[in-house]
């Protein structure tokens, strides 16, 4: 429970940028784990929650950026 909130954190230290890099990232990876479940290759099942965590937790982080932005003008 404590990584989580860990994640969080450095999240909202990242500028624009880095998120979106990040968001593409975890959105390959995602993608690659996908592939590799339908091909009956060796994968982490483990992976596509933590993966799916980041990547929700990214999105919002990009959500909250715009939101203050936008509130801020």
């Amino acid at each position: 429970m404590n990584s989580k909130i860990n994640i969080n954190k450095t999240f909202k230290d990242l500028n624009l940028k880095e998120l979106e890099i990040r968001i593409f990232k975890n959105r390959k990876d995602l993608f690659s784990l996908k592939i590799k479940k339908s091909l009956n290759q060796k994968f982490k099942p483990h992976e596509f929650k933590s993966l799916k965590y980041e990547y929700h937790s990214l999105l919002l982080s990009e959500y909250k950026y715009y939101l203050n932005k936008l509130l801020s003008n």
